[in-house]
């Protein structure tokens, strides 16, 4: 293959996982839109913020990800939304990892009820997303 043939199959594969995480974090919101007491919950048992806390920053996170998956998804300033995205899958990995080194056994919380025990698979997932989004980044700039 030519360079501009494998540049263009890279972009392709680039959009594909651009859409793929702002579909994500789509079906994030959704959920935790039409279950936000489950997702307060969730919150509430990582133990990093106080209820009353968590009542103000929730709703401001969901709006984060919304926003996010809105430019992904429509491809609206693509590099600034994927820095922002590996941004917010840091800080949720931060918090997963904090869980795991107290010990406490929680959901991830990331797609409601069916969301899976935080462990290290869980912020290995995180962890690569992050890395994805900033791979994304980079070549977008």
């Amino acid at each position: 293959m030519d360079r501009p043939k494998i540049r263009s199959a890279l972009l392709m594969l680039c959009s594909f996982f651009e859409l793929l995480v702002g579909a994500m974090l789509l079906v994030s919101v959704a959920i935790h839109v039409s279950s936000p007491y489950l997702f307060l919950e969730t919150a509430i048992r990582y133990q990093i913020l106080t209820p009353a806390v968590l009542t103000w920053i929730l709703p401001a996170l969901v709006g984060v990800q919304f926003g996010l998956a809105c430019c992904l998804l429509t491809r609206t300033n693509r590099c600034n939304s994927l820095y922002a995205s590996s941004l917010l899958f840091l800080i949720f990995l931060g918090a997963q990892i904090s869980v795991l080194s107290r010990g406490i056994l929680t959901d991830c919380g990331c797609f409601g009820s069916v969301s899976e025990t935080v462990g290290v698979l869980s912020a290995l997932k995180l962890a690569g997303l992050t890395l994805l989004c900033l791979l994304l980044a980079r070549i977008n700039k």
